[in-house]
């Protein structure tokens, strides 16, 4: 298990979290802000950014399944229930968001990158982000062309 990740002991719900992000991302310029829920789970929140006069539709993902397995899958569960693990799970990965959309937007506001090149790989291609489409294939249109 990986010692000491971000957030692991936090006991801020993620509904706070959420919005907590949502604020971060009003401020910042934000014209719109979407949840898509699964299973009674917020999996992702969209929204959109102004820029140059344009208006681009993010998605920033979360995967609590992938911090349960990491963190809490396998241990002996004794004094808590599955469900309280899932929902620490969906704390952290949502509080660890906070975090970098945080840090991302200071980026931006002191001019040491503009907001497309910062969330670039969550730009919203319909129903996947531009990452998840250059990883369905295999990053080949980032490559550099042979001559």
């Amino acid at each position: 298990m990986i010692k000491k990740i971000k957030d692991y002991t936090t006991t801020i719900d993620s509904f706070r979290t959420i919005g907590e992000i949502q604020e971060l991302l009003v401020s910042a310029g934000a014209t719109g802000i979407a949840m898509n829920y699964e299973n009674g789970l917020l999996k992702s929140l969209f929204f959109r950014l102004k820029i140059k006069d344009q208006e681009f539709p993010f998605k920033l993902p979360t995967h609590a399944d992938k911090v349960y397995l990491k963190l809490f899958a396998g241990r002996k569960m004794e004094y808590k229930l599955k469900q309280d693990w899932e929902k620490q799970s969906l704390n952290i990965a949502w509080r660890i968001m906070k975090d970098w959309v945080e840090a991302q937007l200071a980026i931006i506001q002191l001019e040491q990158a503009d907001a497309l090149e910062v969330f670039l790989p969550y730009l919203s291609c319909g129903d996947k982000t531009f990452y998840e489409l250059q990883k369905e294939s295999n990053f080949i249109s980032l490559m550099p062309k042979n001559n």
